[in-house]
């Protein structure tokens, strides 16, 4: 079988065959969810499953259950973690009193976990549970609560009906007391204020009386207050335990046996050997509980199991529908995160400071320390952050955010270059077919992509188009831009790479053009369909046909149609027009309006609530290509639903300026019957058939 399901404690988790993908998305739980995984812990509930991928070399990869797994070593390590979870959660303050704290804690359990006031009475008594009535914990509220959000982990009590009432197939007592030490090592932390020591800390202060002691940071000098490491405090803590216990004495937990631990093991400053102990003789019992409550959580904690799934060496495909099944309200695994967590893929690669900055911006923004080291895996992942500055291709991405898109991106864009082709399958190949040196070749192929860019934003076709904020992304999708970027690529390599003015220059541009001419009349005309992955892997093959001229005709024939809304046999709409708009501007080297006032965006020319009224009007005119224009966004929003005669004088000169039609004309065409529309599209198709003809100059001329 290629995967297994089994439990396993939480001590397995620090295994160190368990190897941590180079990516994994941001963390996303916050301190009310790691505190639910604490209940479910000490009411010992499962606490869900984590998929590790098994590898030829007895390692496995981490793919789902970094958040889980972080939480679970955060709690058994530090008591502050979890109260600090608990305060979120349970809603009490630094400055609450026990009393308070116990009361909002048994109010909150009881709320999560949906306890009825049956459930309440079947437990024993709270306060008989404890060893000293002193504690004095109240008991679980009676009230009833609204709906605590559903559990993130499937907790629900495993309930068997008897004798007309529901009995737990759980130890009730023991689930209690569980929860008894949780509130425990709450309450033990508390009151905790800002940056100083919790109760817990100042209690087990003790190093005035030491030349040394494990759980200090730095404590070189005898007398110095430094800071607690807490982790550390917590594991002399349940040494200090086992060692008693090792001892087989009748009163295992004594002061006496403390103080004598103490001694024994650490070199006391001899003149304040009798101010320790008596120290220690007055924080006798809270000194006692302490060890006790970590005892008793440590025994918890190793009895939790946690279940995991491991996949024996399966492809990405089957990784990420495992995945997706398992989680199946959570987001899917892309391709490239399970790329991660392959070995080939953590090769440490040698590269320079410039891509190491971009590696380092990227685990920034997904909140994990910075790499010491490249490995194959960063490479195409920044990739994007090293090309295009200027979004001709691609859209701009935030850099303060890790967009998992952007880094597909990358992947896909380095393979239909070095692969000829962007599903699973090719970016896979490069395990098979590694590039001979990693930093070199990619080096290059960021080179020539910015040549190719910057030769192409040197004709007055791309500056008109990249002024308009649209990236070729942005009007075509990612599978077009990869296939635009990469069969240019390809075509710049076979020239030479034309980066002077020459012939073989000229050829590039203009064929340049002519592929992003057949890429837009392909979308608009629902050519470009289907698999983006086969179509460019094919493309990519055949990329000589793709950079020829589309034909004058077959662009007549779908203006022609467009004009008017309908095209082979389909309406058009204003997604597939967008293309088109953006595309004949750019040959008419128009350009916004630079203003801060205006920005544009495609918009109907006639307000398409005005043609809906009227009934006489073919629907097909509200989204036909002579209804739709560039329009400035502020101004045209402001003036919502009004016709062209009811536009203020400045936005009237920018509507004419940008739609072709002369303000004398505003009136008739505010005058909506079957004979204005009709008019309005054929002065427009006149428009756009005198563009397609300035079209073929552009293509013969560019560059």
């Amino acid at each position: 079988m290629s995967y297994s399901i089994t439990q396993y404690p939480l001590s397995w988790l620090d295994n160190p065959s368990i190897k941590l993908p180079r990516f994994q998305r941001k963390a996303s739980w916050d301190e009310k969810k790691n505190f639910k995984l604490c209940i479910s812990v000490f009411k010992e509930f499962p606490t869900g499953v984590m998929i590790l991928n098994s590898t030829a070399d007895g390692n496995y990869w981490l793919l789902d259950g970094r958040q889980r797994r972080s939480a679970f070593r955060k709690m058994i390590e530090d008591p502050v973690n979890i109260y600090e979870w608990a305060m979120k959660y349970i809603g009490f303050k630094p400055t609450s009193d026990h009393a308070e704290v116990s009361d909002l804690f048994w109010g909150k359990i009881e709320e999560y976990l949906q306890s009825d006031k049956a459930t309440a009475m079947r437990t024993v008594n709270k306060k008989n549970v404890y060893e000293d009535g002193e504690k004095n914990r109240p008991e679980v509220k009676d009230e009833e609560t609204e709906d605590d959000e559903a559990s993130v982990y499937g907790l629900e009590e495993d309930l068997i009906f008897e004798g007309g009432m529901h009995i737990s197939s759980f130890n009730t007592e023991q689930q209690l007391q569980s929860l008894i030490t949780l509130l425990d090592l709450i309450l033990m932390v508390h009151q905790k204020k800002n940056n100083k020591m919790s109760s817990w800390e100042q209690t087990f202060h003790l190093i005035e009386y030491f030349q040394f002691l494990p759980y200090y940071k730095n404590s070189k000098k005898s007398g110095e207050k430094e800071p607690i490491n807490r982790i550390e405090l917590k594991r002399f803590m349940s040494d200090l335990y086992k060692a008693l216990a090792e001892a087989n004495t009748k009163e295992m937990i004594s002061i006496d046996k403390i103080i004598d631990y103490y001694l024994i093991k650490y070199p006391v400053n001899e003149n304040k050997r009798e101010r320790f102990i008596n120290t220690m003789k007055q924080n006798e019992k809270a000194i006692c509980d302490y060890i006790k409550t970590v005892h008793q959580a440590d025994e918890i904690f190793g009895k939790a199991v946690v279940g995991i799934i491991k996949l024996n060496q399966v492809t990405e495909l089957d990784a990420q529908n495992i995945f997706s099944l398992v989680n199946s309200g959570g987001t899917q695994l892309k391709a490239e995160e399970l790329l991660s967590a392959k070995p080939f893929w953590n090769e440490v690669v040698e590269t320079d400071e410039h891509v190491l900055s971009h590696v380092r911006q990227l685990y920034r923004t997904i909140e994990l320390d910075a790499p010491e080291n490249i490995v194959k895996w960063d490479i195409p992942a920044t990739l994007l952050s090293r090309i295009d500055k200027e979004h001709l291709i691609f859209k701009r991405y935030d850099e303060s955010k890790a967009n998992m898109n952007r880094i597909t991106l990358g992947f896909k864009l380095l393979s239909a270059i070095h692969n000829g082709g962007i599903s699973a399958k090719h970016v896979a190949s490069f395990e098979k077919n590694d590039m001979e040196n990693w930093k070199e070749d990619v080096d290059e192929i960021v080179e020539d992509i910015n040549d190719i860019i910057g030769a192409l934003l040197a004709t007055s076709y791309f500056k008109s188009l990249i002024s308009w904020g649209k990236s070729v992304d942005d009007l075509l999708g990612n599978a077009i831009a990869l296939e635009f970027i990469a069969i240019l690529h390809k075509y710049w390599i076979e020239l030479g790479r034309p980066r002077n003015s020459g012939q073989a220059r000229l050829v590039f541009l203009r064929s340049a053009l002519a592929l992003l001419d057949r890429l837009i009349f392909e979308y608009s005309t629902k050519v470009w369909r289907g698999s983006g992955d086969s179509k460019l892997s094919t493309d990519m093959i055949n990329y000589k046909e793709r950079i020829k001229t589309v034909d004058s005709e077959d662009w007549l024939k779908f203006v022609t149609g467009a004009a008017e809304g309908f095209y082979n046999s389909a309406k058009t709409n204003v997604n597939v027009l967008t293309p088109v708009l953006y595309h004949f501007n750019a040959i008419d080297h128009k350009k916004p309006i630079c203003s801060v006032d205006y920005e544009f965006q495609v918009d109907h020319i006639i307000p398409q609530e005005k043609l809906k009224e009227n009934s006489l009007i073919n629907l097909n005119y509200i989204d036909c290509l002579s209804n739709l224009s560039l329009l400035p966004k502020i101004g045209n929003t402001s003036k919502s639903s009004k016709l062209l005669n009811q536009l203020e004088p400045r936005l009237r000169e920018i509507v004419s300026e940008y739609t072709g039609i002369d303000q004398k004309d505003f009136e008739k065409y505010s005058t909506i019957t079957e004979n204005s529309m009709k008019s309005l599209i054929e002065h427009r198709k006149s428009i756009f058939i005198d563009t397609l003809e300035r079209r073929i100059t552009e293509l013969s001329t560019i560059g």
